[in-house]
């Protein structure tokens, strides 16, 4: 189950940039007191390279976080890993209905990883959106 936290970003810079990177550096210690936790903390606050938006698709582009949080391919942490990342873009960004991820802008290292392979829905890895 996925709950969301309230935190201050700079609206003056790109949204999705803001709210994901704060999504990545993992629970505030505020919040750890109040018994959130996350697979996501200060070692991977620095994963996102790039986000981009083409109509209602968001493209998420990060470096290489294998090493960093290598369940994040087990069944129920790769669910938990859409589920924060995805509510956190379509809570605070509007019009996003889609998310496609790649690692360092190769959409197949990323779901291949993630046991899911190309298909349809993450738009057969196509890497042109990452470019």
């Amino acid at each position: 189950m996925v709950f969301g936290a309230t935190r201050q970003v700079d609206s003056r810079s790109f949204v999705p940039e803001q709210v994901l990177g704060s999504l990545f550096n993992g629970p505030t210690p505020q919040e750890k007191q109040q018994g959130y936790t996350s697979m996501f903390s200060s070692v991977t606050g620095g994963i996102l390279r790039k986000v981009k938006i083409e109509g209602d698709t968001t493209y998420v582009d990060l470096s290489d976080f294998r090493k960093l949080i290598p369940n994040a391919s087990s069944s129920c942490s790769s669910q938990d890993f859409f589920a924060q990342v995805s509510q956190t873009l379509k809570n605070n960004v509007s019009g996003v209905q889609n998310v496609t991820y790649a690692i360092n802008g190769d959409p197949r290292i990323f779901y291949e990883f993630m046991q899911i392979g190309c298909n349809a829905q993450n738009n057969n890895c196509d890497p042109t959106p990452f470019k």
